[in-house]
């Protein structure tokens, strides 16, 4: 796997080009129309599922209307009863082995089948930056009837909600730069750049991404360089225009 050299990680920043918009401010601030709107959060439901050996019981929902395939979950105890059951059920592993292999596939949905291919070995080969620039990935469940990660929640709010878009044009590229250098620094690049798939941590002041379908493994340091600048920019471009078009809408005004 290439990764960028000491030098060519100390020269990363320095290349990136966007330019603040004419006219927007230099910080933002919500505004009360911010505050008082819906939140858009589907309502929780109940939900089970088998991780390994054992059955989880949550109350989850989908983390947005646009995202109905990522859940964020509150995990659960069984009850008592449910305890008694799966006590009994241990004994027989061939029984829940072979229960659990039931009605699982993808259908024809091939792209589905391919992203998350990508996305499961995505996680696997960036294991060293787990829970600090992608999630944790707890591993592979069944729901649904189709493969799923089970990964990390963090806290904060995607780089496309006003809550997310205070940031002022130096924060947003300091941020997002080392985002993409902490990334090229492992030989991968995030060529998604949909700023709805990157959290701001508002404790730590950094950016994590949460949708790893699009990330590539260039195999030379050029290539990693290249494609990294490129696709930084233009996820700031994409965040200083929603910049804009939230502040023409009234969910942001000039701080």
């Amino acid at each position: 796997m290439s990764s960028l050299s000491h030098e060519e990680s100390m020269q990363f920043l320095a290349h990136i080009q966007p330019t603040p918009i004419p006219g927007e401010p230099e910080r933002y601030r919500v505004t009360d129309k911010t505050v008082g709107k819906p939140t858009g959060v589907c309502p929780f439901r109940p939900l089970n599922f088998w991780f390994r050996t054992r059955l989880v019981y949550a109350f989850g929902h989908p983390l947005s209307h646009r995202t109905p395939n990522v859940y964020f979950l509150h995990l659960q105890p069984p009850s008592a009863f449910t305890r008694f059951l799966l006590r009994l059920l241990q004994s027989f592993p061939p029984l829940i082995s072979s229960w659990k292999g039931t009605d699982v596939g993808y259908g024809d949905d091939k792209e589905f089948e391919q992203l998350f291919e990508a996305e499961h070995q995505a996680y696997n080969r960036l294991r060293p930056i787990q829970g600090l620039t992608v999630p944790r990935c707890y591993g592979l469940t069944l729901f649904g009837g189709r493969k799923a990660l089970i990964l990390q929640h963090f806290r904060g709010d995607t780089l496309e909600k006003p809550e997310a878009a205070t940031l002022s044009f130096s924060e947003s590229k300091r941020l997002l730069g080392d985002f993409f250098k902490e990334m090229a620094d492992h030989g991968a690049v995030q060529e998604d750049a949909d700023i709805s798939n990157f959290i701001l941590d508002p404790d730590e002041r950094s950016i994590m991404a949460v949708d790893l379908e699009y990330v590539t493994f260039p195999s030379t340091s050029e290539d990693i360089e290249y494609l990294s600048l490129s696709s930084m920019q233009t996820t700031l471009e994409n965040y200083l225009g929603r910049q804009r078009f939230l502040r023409s809408e009234g969910y942001l005004e000039a701080a």
